[in-house]
Protein backbone atom coordinates (compact mmCIF):
# COMPACT_ATOMS: atom_id res chain seq x y z
CA UNK A 1 0.00 0.00 0.00
CA UNK A 2 1.27 3.45 -0.94
CA UNK A 3 1.23 6.08 1.29
CA UNK A 4 -1.46 8.41 0.22
CA UNK A 5 1.08 11.79 -0.70
CA UNK A 6 2.63 9.03 -2.91
CA UNK A 7 -0.67 7.83 -4.27
CA UNK A 8 -1.57 11.31 -5.22
CA UNK A 9 1.42 12.52 -7.13
CA UNK A 10 2.02 9.71 -8.94
CA UNK A 11 -1.81 9.75 -9.93
CA UNK A 12 -1.36 13.68 -11.09
CA UNK A 13 2.16 13.15 -12.60
CA UNK A 14 1.78 9.80 -14.28
CA UNK A 15 -1.49 8.84 -14.59
CA UNK A 16 -2.28 5.33 -16.22
CA UNK A 17 1.20 4.52 -14.37
CA UNK A 18 1.53 0.27 -13.85
CA UNK A 19 3.53 -0.12 -10.24
CA UNK A 20 6.49 -2.21 -10.16
CA UNK A 21 8.22 -2.16 -6.65
CA UNK A 22 8.43 -0.28 -3.94
CA UNK A 23 11.51 0.02 -1.48
CA UNK A 24 13.33 2.40 1.13
CA UNK A 25 17.18 3.08 -0.55
CA UNK A 26 18.90 1.95 2.74
CA UNK A 27 21.40 4.45 2.12
CA UNK A 28 20.10 7.70 0.88
CA UNK A 29 16.73 6.79 3.28
CA UNK A 30 14.51 7.60 0.13
CA UNK A 31 11.20 5.84 -0.66
CA UNK A 32 12.09 4.41 -4.50
CA UNK A 33 8.88 3.67 -6.68
CA UNK A 34 9.72 2.21 -9.68
CA UNK A 35 6.74 2.13 -12.17
CA UNK A 36 5.98 1.77 -15.98
CA UNK A 37 4.43 4.31 -17.56
CA UNK A 38 3.45 3.46 -21.46
CA UNK A 39 6.96 1.54 -22.13
CA UNK A 40 9.08 3.70 -19.83
CA UNK A 41 10.58 2.63 -16.49
CA UNK A 42 10.74 5.65 -13.88
CA UNK A 43 12.16 5.53 -10.29
CA UNK A 44 10.16 7.97 -8.63
CA UNK A 45 12.07 8.55 -5.22
CA UNK A 46 10.53 10.32 -2.30
CA UNK A 47 11.33 11.65 1.19
CA UNK A 48 10.17 9.60 3.76
CA UNK A 49 11.10 11.83 6.38
CA UNK A 50 9.85 15.32 4.61
CA UNK A 51 5.82 13.90 4.32
CA UNK A 52 6.88 11.68 1.48
CA UNK A 53 7.58 14.68 -0.81
CA UNK A 54 8.81 14.20 -4.28
CA UNK A 55 12.92 14.52 -4.83
CA UNK A 56 13.37 13.13 -8.69
CA UNK A 57 12.49 11.11 -11.20
CA UNK A 58 14.76 9.32 -13.36
CA UNK A 59 14.85 7.30 -16.59
CA UNK A 60 17.44 5.17 -18.62
CA UNK A 61 17.67 7.08 -21.89
CA UNK A 62 19.49 6.40 -25.09
CA UNK A 63 21.85 8.60 -26.18
CA UNK A 64 20.95 9.78 -29.40
CA UNK A 65 17.70 11.53 -27.01
CA UNK A 66 20.02 13.01 -25.13
CA UNK A 67 20.12 17.22 -25.84
CA UNK A 68 22.91 18.01 -28.32
CA UNK A 69 24.32 20.17 -25.91
CA UNK A 70 24.63 17.51 -23.37
CA UNK A 71 26.06 15.30 -25.87
CA UNK A 72 28.82 18.02 -26.65
CA UNK A 73 29.43 18.71 -23.05
CA UNK A 74 30.13 14.95 -22.83
CA UNK A 75 32.64 14.76 -25.18
CA UNK A 76 33.84 10.94 -24.86
CA UNK A 77 32.33 7.82 -25.61
CA UNK A 78 28.61 7.81 -23.86
CA UNK A 79 27.94 4.49 -22.32
CA UNK A 80 24.82 4.76 -20.26
CA UNK A 81 22.92 7.93 -19.71
CA UNK A 82 19.91 9.03 -17.36
CA UNK A 83 17.60 11.47 -17.21
CA UNK A 84 16.51 12.74 -14.19
CA UNK A 85 13.95 15.32 -13.16
CA UNK A 86 13.28 17.01 -9.99
CA UNK A 87 11.84 19.78 -8.38
CA UNK A 88 14.47 22.63 -8.78
CA UNK A 89 15.27 21.25 -12.77
CA UNK A 90 16.14 18.06 -15.17
CA UNK A 91 19.63 16.81 -15.41
CA UNK A 92 21.17 13.80 -17.08
CA UNK A 93 23.78 11.54 -15.39
CA UNK A 94 26.00 10.59 -18.19
CA UNK A 95 28.58 7.34 -17.49
CA UNK A 96 31.48 7.95 -19.98
CA UNK A 97 33.89 4.77 -21.52
CA UNK A 98 37.83 6.61 -20.75
CA UNK A 99 40.33 5.23 -22.69
CA UNK A 100 42.83 2.76 -20.94
CA UNK A 101 40.56 4.32 -17.56
CA UNK A 102 38.21 3.39 -15.42
CA UNK A 103 34.12 4.73 -16.37
CA UNK A 104 33.15 8.08 -14.99
CA UNK A 105 29.58 9.94 -14.33
CA UNK A 106 29.52 13.21 -14.70
CA UNK A 107 25.92 15.26 -14.30
CA UNK A 108 25.09 17.39 -17.44
CA UNK A 109 22.41 20.17 -16.47
CA UNK A 110 19.95 20.43 -19.53
CA UNK A 111 21.61 24.19 -20.55
CA UNK A 112 24.92 21.92 -21.52
CA UNK A 113 26.79 22.84 -17.79
CA UNK A 114 27.83 20.37 -15.08
CA UNK A 115 25.30 20.23 -12.41
CA UNK A 116 27.82 21.12 -9.08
Amino acid sequence: ELPAPVAKLLNEKYAGYKLLEVEVNSVSKLLEVDVLLQSAQLEVCFNVTASYAWVSTSQDVLYMSLPDVVKTAAQNTVKEAEKVVTPAGTYYIVELEMDGKPDIQVEIKEDGTLKQ
